[in-house]
């Protein structure tokens, strides 16, 4: 039996977020709700919050993986681990496209449905849970990789709040998808 075209990375991911644009232009009072897309501010704690966030994320992978050595071809296949003949072009894509995606469902258009609803705090940690919910099947696999993704889902969600936008999370996502690529390289994925 195939596996579907929408099970494959990142048609998963971009279907929602195609949809709502979609319902966005068609909708002007949706439309309007459209405000939580912003960048956010550049300030100093913004800035030095990000790279030990990237730090620590990508330490932990790397444990993950060196200790636990976990099983991870059951989801390789979806990944395109080359692109145009290239690892690093893939590894590129993949991080950014995932992060981005990733990024604008969760710390877009559900962290600001909640926090509208409940307040920030709220949006940190639904938004959190749900992201390791999210991830169970992901890297690193599991209820464990859904704990960790579930921390890091709490201080991606932070860093939203603190930045009022997207941008340095988007960013912080960036390195640790593509940490998780490198892994995946490394490890042996073709």
């Amino acid at each position: 039996m195939r596996t579907p075209i929408a099970a494959y990375w990142p048609w998963y991911l971009a279907i929602p977020v195609f949809v709502y644009a979609g319902l966005c232009g068609m909708i002007p009072a949706l439309r309007r709700s459209c405000a939580w897309i912003v960048l956010g501010k550049w300030d100093r704690p913004g800035l030095l919050a990000t790279p030990l966030i990237i730090a620590l994320s990508s330490l932990a992978l790397i444990l993950y993986q060196w200790t636990m050595a976990p099983d991870v071809h059951e989801f390789t296949a979806r990944l395109p681990a080359k692109i145009l003949g290239s690892v690093v072009l893939a590894g590129i894509l993949f991080a950014a496209v995932n992060a981005i995606l990733e990024e604008l469902l969760f710390r877009g258009v559900l962290y600001d449905g909640v926090e509208r609803q409940w307040g920030w705090k709220a949006a940190v940690l639904v938004t959190a849970a749900i992201f390791g919910i999210f991830h169970v099947h992901g890297y690193p696999p599991g209820a464990f990789g859904a704990v960790m993704a579930a921390t890091y889902g709490l201080l991606l969600g932070w860093l939203r709040h603190r930045t009022q936008g997207l941008s340095l999370p988007i960013l912080a996502h960036v390195f640790a998808d593509a940490t998780i690529f490198g892994i995946l390289v490394h490890v042996g994925v073709p």
